[in-house]
């Protein structure tokens, strides 16, 4: 009887195995063909390109595969633009049920939909973001929540997201009016070029997660300020303190308020004392911050550095950073000296031009040799080093140069990182225009011309970014076109014409600009003009040597007859110069009249 009983049981056992077992397989069979279903989702994104109806009011059109909610299956993405201002992005979205979902996206400005980690809330996740660098808008699509609608968030760019900035799915210009066949090569293409979200996710996007997550849990003083934050700030005046809870930077803070800090009623005395502005920037690269504090007035602009270590909450001071770029501390001393010595003798021999005949009464070799050996001992203690926006090593270095009665502070930029690239540090946080790399010569005209009564001359400088390119022009002896001889008045000063022959004159400027501190700047100079073609002059040379030669012209435009002549004078110089004859702040350039 037992022995009856167990071979019912083991029956009903086998029985329930084996229904188990063909529940299992008809579970996997219905999943692995919906899996089979949904991989042809490239068969209905085809159809949805192919109706014309979801497309219809839109122009410019691009399309792009990104697998938005990270499921393996990507969403098809057709952007466009409706009318002169609306921006749109349609997602389409295949469900559980195979059927297409639409979310559309609208702004009245162009939008791209980013992929970044949120440090509020732990994650990547997509967004679609607009607007200019520093005033993004963030847009949460609510696809974790399966809402699919875009949501404005009240969260800053830059604080709050770390944005994946490569890698991207490619985006492909689409024709909707294309043929049927065309479209389905477009998307073809766009698969061709879709890469998963996961892959995306490289090891320098999770090292600058880690590095965000750093700075934003970094204990601060006051957890509702910045990492860097103005104290006072009034118009052109603003100080800073460095939000970091540590003692290296208690003392630091102090340090900045005994240098540069003031009360919003000090503004007035601080402009009595030709003091322009007090202002401030800073950069986060890696775990490092670096604030470079800035004073100018009169021409001049004094500079002071800052970095700290965030994750040890301890300053930072030149040698560490050149340890932290692998560089050798006496070979950049050794270049930053040269670089800045020859950027000196540079602006000395541009400010003894504009000084002309002034020069010796008002400086003396002794002057410039002082200057000269207090900026080679700033190249030898590196006080001022710093890591740029890039991550770049960047050094400032200060040196007294001619300012009128007195001396100013000129400040230069010089970029380890990028081959000793030079810039001279403007207030307003920014650069001039004008740089300098070294060794190379960057300014050095490619040919010498050479002005001749009877020859073509054409200007033509080096090819470089850093060059003016030069007006072309041809000599005409055959002009004759007499200048009425005399002094004509100008915005800066005044245009003396002399020995006028109808096809040449001499000429001479003395042009002037009183700074706010009621000393001269001049700019003074003298030389021959010839005819051109269509009646007018011009004046060209070459001059300097080594990696200081330079093209430069000055054209004088002719209007009126002798009694009420008038002369635009225009000037290009081939290294940025507005005129090397010119001291700061004073130009050549204008309309003079008899």
């Amino acid at each position: 009887m037992k022995k009856k009983k167990i071979i019912i049981i083991a029956i009903i056992a086998i029985i329930v195995l084996a229904v188990i077992g063909v529940s299992a397989f008809l579970i996997l069979t219905r999943d692995t063909e919906e899996k089979q279903e949904k991989l042809k989702w490239g068969e209905v994104y085809l159809e949805v390109l192919n109706d014309e109806e979801k497309t219809e009011d839109m122009e410019d059109l691009k399309i792009q595969l990104c697998d938005l909610d990270q499921d393996e299956i990507p969403e098809l993405i057709v952007y466009g633009i409706k009318g002169m201002s609306e921006y749109l992005a349609n997602i389409y979205k295949i469900n559980d049920k195979n059927e297409v979902d639409t979310v559309k996206v609208s702004l009245d400005k162009e939008f791209d939909l980013k992929l970044m980690y949120n440090l509020e809330e732990s994650e990547y996740n997509w967004y679609a973001v607009s607007g200019e660098e520093n005033d993004k808008e963030i847009y949460d699509l609510n696809i974790k929540t399966e809402k699919y609608e875009a949501e404005k968030l009240e969260l800053d760019y830059e604080k709050d997201f770390v944005p994946v900035e490569e890698n991207y799915s490619e985006k492909v210009d689409f024709d909707k009016e294309a043929s049927k066949k065309e479209k389905k090569e477009k998307l073809n293409t766009a698969k061709d070029g879709y890469i998963k979200t996961d892959e995306m996710i490289t090891t320098e996007i999770e090292e600058k997660v880690e590095i965000a997550r750093t700075i934003r849990n970094v204990e601060k003083i006051d957890s509702d300020k910045d990492l860097v934050y103005s104290v006072v700030e009034k118009g052109n005046y603003k100080y800073p303190a460095i939000n970091v809870n540590s003692e290296d930077v208690k003392k630091i803070n102090e340090e900045i308020e005994k240098e540069y800090g003031f009360k919003a009623n000090e503004i007035q005395e601080l402009q009595f004392s030709e003091i322009e502005e007090i202002t401030y920037e800073y950069y986060t690269n890696g775990k490092i911050l670096s604030l470079i504090i800035k004073k100018g007035g009169n021409q001049s602009v004094w500079t002071k550095t800052y970095n700290i270590n965030l994750e040890k909450k301890s300053e930072l001071i030149a040698e560490d950073l050149i340890n932290e770029k692998g560089l050798d501390k006496t070979e950049i001393i050794q270049k930053v000296e040269e670089v800045a010595t020859k950027e000196f003798e540079s602006i000395i021999e541009k400010d003894k031009k504009g000084f002309a005949s002034y020069w010796d009464s008002m400086y003396s070799d002794e002057d410039t040799t002082k200057w000269k050996t207090e900026l080679q001992n700033n190249c030898k203690n590196l006080e001022n080093t710093y890591l740029n926006k890039d991550g770049d090593l960047c050094a400032i270095i200060e040196f007294e140069h001619p300012g009128g009665q007195w001396s100013c502070t000129m400040s230069i930029v010089i970029n380890i990182t990028k081959n000793y690239i030079v810039e001279e540090l403007k207030l307003n946080n920014g650069m001039s225009s004008q740089n300098t790399s070294y060794p190379k010569a960057s300014a050095q005209p490619s040919t010498t011309p050479s002005p001749s009564p009877s020859a073509t001359t054409t200007t033509t400088p080096a090819a470089s970014s850093n060059t003016i390119q030069m007006t072309k022009f041809t000599y005409d002896t055959s002009v004759n076109n007499k200048v009425p001889e005399g002094t004509y008045n100008g915005p800066m000063g005044t245009l003396t014409i002399t020995n006028s022959t109808g096809n040449s004159f001499d000429f001479k400027f003395d042009c002037m600009k009183m700074t706010a501190a009621g000393y001269p700047n001049l700019g003074m100079m003298e030389g021959t003009a010839k005819t051109i073609t269509g009646g007018n002059y011009v004046y060209a040379e070459h001059t300097g040597s080594g990696e200081y030669q330079y093209d430069y012209n000055i054209f004088f435009y002719l209007a009126g007859g002798d009694s009420n002549m008038s002369i635009t004078v225009d000037d290009e110089c081939s290294i940025s110069y507005t005129s090397p004859y010119c001291g700061n702040g004073v130009s050549f350039e204008g309309t003079y009249e008899k």
